[in-house]
């Protein structure tokens, strides 16, 4: 076992000055049910104390993500000799992980220009960026032109067109 470095009996109690200490070191936690899970802190919530806990894996291209709850934690103990903390996990990346080339993008673009019409739903392309299409002048559709990829503040309206351009994939 590794050297300790820093052990906390009470883990509610810390200010978020001393849990943001414990960001990207590898701690060992125990629980209230006498189980531990091991590995690198990634974020803390302040409120809530929740972990998020990138724990170590056999296999080295996969990583695991546990979500432990603050109420649950009875003891957190800091492992001096950790070494280094590994790569983090980009969640931003992960959900787009499929490219699509010029033309791919450019039939998605036209084909939805086209479903949008079709249903009587006012669309050009913006003024700014000709790849992002603006629905009804409150909308933006971004390239790849799914329903993740369209932002609006009006949530009502971002509803609609995404249960829209969902049921074109449907109707295909």
């Amino acid at each position: 076992m590794a050297d300790i470095i820093r052990h906390v009996e009470s883990w509610t109690s810390l200010s978020s000055v001393s849990l943001q200490e414990f960001i990207d070191k590898k701690i060992i936690i125990c629980l209230c049910d006498n189980s531990r899970k091991e590995g690198w802190v990634l974020a803390i919530d302040p409120v809530t104390y929740t972990v998020v806990l990138q724990e170590e894996t056999d296999n080295l291209t996969s990583k695991k993500l546990t979500f432990i709850l603050g109420h649950a934690i009875t003891r957190v103990v800091q492992e001096e000799n950790g070494g280094p903390c590994p790569a983090k996990i980009n969640f931003i990346e992960l959900g787009n992980s499929k490219e699509y080339s010029e033309d791919e993008i450019l039939k998605r673009k036209g084909d939805l220009i086209e479903w949008l019409t079709k249903n009587r739903i006012p669309v050009t392309e913006s003024s700014e960026d000709n790849a992002v299409l603006s629905v009804m002048g409150v909308l933006l559709v971004e390239p790849p032109y799914d329903p993740e990829s369209c932002r609006c503040g009006n949530e009502i309206v971002l509803d609609r067109i995404q249960k829209l351009i969902r049921a074109r994939k449907d109707h295909d």
